[in-house]
């Protein structure tokens, strides 16, 4: 188990370093916190289309726009834990969100699974959709902690 984390953390670093997406740092909150979201937004939404328009390397650089958008969720968790008095409450909202997330990965996985089990192989378009349903669930969850429609 252990060498498998390795592995996938290995494989990560790999994937950030050769497709990394332009990644803009939010620092503290500010009347521009949902400025500065949506830009970021735009700027990883931009560059992920312009590689997936390119027609190579399409699950890996799925894969990493996911990780991307894992990321801005966990900015703006943060940002909204820092400007906020009910931090139990947001605390308990992001746990029970990040379960319920957890299950779809898991189901969405499985799907992937039995495709493989099935046929010996798994499509990418089956593991792109997978990446994709969580990406727009990241996407919607951090528009929704910064109260962005």
């Amino acid at each position: 188990m252990g060498s498998c984390k390795a592995i996938k953390s290995t494989l990560f670093t790999i994937s950030l370093n050769t497709l990394s997406f332009g990644c803009f740092l939010f620092v503290g909150c500010s009347s521009n916190d949902k400025q500065l979201h949506e830009f970021q937004m735009k700027s990883i939404e931009n560059e992920y289309q312009d590689r997936l328009d390119t027609g190579e390397g399409m699950l890996e650089t799925t894969r990493v726009y996911y990780f991307k958008t894992d990321s801005i969720v966990n900015q703006a968790y943060s940002r909204k834990l820092k400007a906020s008095s009910e931090i139990l409450y947001i605390k308990e909202n992001q746990r029970q969100w990040l379960l319920q997330r957890e299950q779809l990965e898991d189901s969405l996985w499985k799907m992937v699974d039995f495709e493989f089990k099935k046929d010996g192989i798994s499509s990418e378009l089956t593991r792109m959709i997978a990446y994709g349903t969580i990406i727009e669930m990241n996407i919607t969850r951090s528009k929704e902690l910064l109260g962005i429609e």
